[in-house]
């Protein structure tokens, strides 16, 4: 058992984050405390933090894409619902983003379109 010097709670270890610089190799402030306190940081930074991801992307690209590709293909089923969440969430987005798909790409339209009623008049549909 620990106690939190934010919360002043007592909580078993697994409540704390390891932190290899304290003498017991726990961060003094519990889980919650330290989300807690994150949070509070980028709500009240968020310009700061937006600049500091910016950078960490532009530097890490390839590394962060790697990783990306890599999540993606081990979690198909947690994409596909984080997918249609956003989706309902934001119709106005997935219609403006539709839109701009269309008017971007004619030429895949066309071809699309010629492959579908060269199907379906080969089935005799």
């Amino acid at each position: 058992m620990k106690t939190c010097n934010s919360c002043k709670t007592e909580k078993p270890v697994s409540e704390f984050y390891k932190h290899k610089s304290k003498k017991d190799g726990l961060s003094n402030k519990c889980k919650l405390c330290t989300i807690d306190t994150s949070k509070k940081y980028n709500e009240a930074n968020s310009e700061k933090v937006r600049k500091r991801k910016k950078i960490y992307y532009a530097a890490n690209s390839e590394k962060w894409s790697e990783s990306s590709k890599k999540w993606r293909e081990a979690n198909p089923e947690k994409l596909r619902e984080s997918n249609k969440k956003w989706k309902e969430a934001n119709p106005e987005k997935v219609h403006e983003s539709k839109k701009k798909w269309k008017k971007a790409n004619p030429e895949k339209i066309r071809e699309s379109k010629k492959i579908y009623y060269a199907i379906n008049n080969q089935s005799g549909l």
